[in-house]
């Protein structure tokens, strides 16, 4: 297991495999790194959920491993009051699976919005994404984003819609463009 730090910043995972797949060493030609892959089991895209933050400060390094612990935690402790509240009381973890960010330049403060995915494991597998997003649903925007410590911009969604929503944008844009060629 190896960490990657630059002076006293220490990376997270995610940040680290992020900017690795978008070099030449790993996407090049002739590429230095022929495989990269997490050290832990990486959970089914089923059971992937994503939220999204509104902004994180600019000051607020996202590829840093206390946001990705502060995340886990927030995360942690909002799943575990959506159990409370279902009076469940088995043992879970979270495991974040990837952060990116959108950066804008409003009014000169870099600010835009944190995509997170992650998932849940409870006794000896990954909980199904559906099942996660339908629990953390019961709480609003403001506890969720409480639990966090950044405002929410979307709670928990599989991310398997996504990949549908973009999906069907596309398949309408591709019948209107067919409606406008049999026209002519």
């Amino acid at each position: 297991m190896f960490m990657v730090t630059a002076g006293s910043i220490v990376f997270s995972g995610p940040a680290v495999l992020n900017s690795l797949s978008q070099t030449t060493l790993v996407s090049g030609t002739s590429p230095l790194i022929l495989s990269l892959q997490p050290a832990m089991k990486a959970p089914d895209h089923q059971a992937h959920v994503q939220i999204v933050l509104q902004f994180v400060p600019r000051y607020v390094d996202v590829r840093i491993c206390n946001f990705t612990q502060r995340i886990e935690k927030g995360l942690t402790m909002a799943f575990a009051e959506v159990r409370r509240r279902r009076h469940k009381t088995e043992g879970f973890a979270v495991q974040i699976i990837n952060v990116t960010d959108t950066v804008q330049n409003v009014g000169g403060l870099q600010q835009g919005p944190v995509n997170i995915t992650f998932a849940i494991y409870s006794q000896d597998e990954f909980l199904n994404g559906s099942d996660v997003s339908d629990l953390l649903r019961i709480l609003n925007l403001v506890e969720f984003s409480f639990y966090l410590g950044f405002p929410v911009l979307k709670t928990a969604e599989r991310k398997f819609i996504f990949h549908m929503c973009t999906f069907l944008n596309y398949l309408k844009k591709l019948l209107n463009y067919l409606k406008v060629y049999k026209s002519y």
